[in-house]
């Protein structure tokens, strides 16, 4: 009887640690959205970093920066989550400045998360399926510097009604997140799903960086 009880007092102090442990993320907020900003300064020498991002057209449909994204992105996996990733973005056909910004109007990033391990307590229903939607824009600061914003950040969730019928319902990440972190309590289920997704919006951060970076060392050689 005295193992059984120290079992589960352990359990109990496990199950504490690991709560206390984890926190809600930081998310960055403007206006009551989540609005990710990255700053990054490159090595690259030949040419301005916007010119790889866009251009007028010659030659092939995608540019060598959007290949290498779209080839990443396929590759992306994240903890133990079964997920895809889309990175689409539509070229302007245009030639930017070395100090310039492109904006992109719909969503041009979508996640997929296949195990519906997510369970935030603002959903009272089984949740069928999950994904997310963000919104990028560049903005070029010189030949080597730019900013990566990454806002419009929306969770779509397909929540079980009854037998068979799923609905569908979009909740705002930044609003989400002011909600839970003003409550008395935030589960577990609150802590994995807001760290989840906020290390899922820097991950697309470095797919997007790694392959600017590697379009640039290409063309330097």
């Amino acid at each position: 009887m005295k193992t059984k009880i120290n079992l589960i007092l352990l359990f109990i102090a496990i199950s504490t640690s690991f709560l206390k442990g984890q926190e809600l993320p930081e998310v960055p907020l403007k206006n009551g959205m989540a609005y990710y900003v990255f700053e990054h300064k490159l090595d690259n020498t030949a040419k301005c970093l916007s010119s790889y991002v866009d251009a007028p057209l010659a030659g092939n449909t995608l540019l060598p920066f959007h290949e290498k994204i779209i080839k990443k992105a396929s590759n992306f996996s994240f903890s133990n989550l079964k997920t895809s990733c889309i990175i689409l973005l539509q070229r302007k056909l245009v030639s930017l400045k070395c100090q310039d910004t492109l904006k992109y109007s719909a969503s041009n990033v979508t996640i997929n998360e296949f195990t519906n391990k997510w369970k935030p307590t603002f959903i009272d229903k089984k949740i069928a399926s999950s994904k997310i939607t963000a919104n990028i824009s560049f903005v070029f600061l010189s030949k080597n510097e730019y900013k990566l914003i990454i806002k419009d950040i929306v969770y779509t969730s397909g929540e079980t009604v009854s037998m068979g019928k799923v609905e569908f319902h979009d909740y705002k990440f930044g609003e989400s997140y002011q909600n839970v972190k003003k409550s008395d309590k935030i589960s577990k289920g609150d802590l994995t799903f807001f760290n989840d997704i906020d290390s899922i919006i820097k991950e697309i951060d470095k797919i997007i960086l790694e392959a600017l970076t590697d379009t640039y060392n290409a063309d330097e050689l």
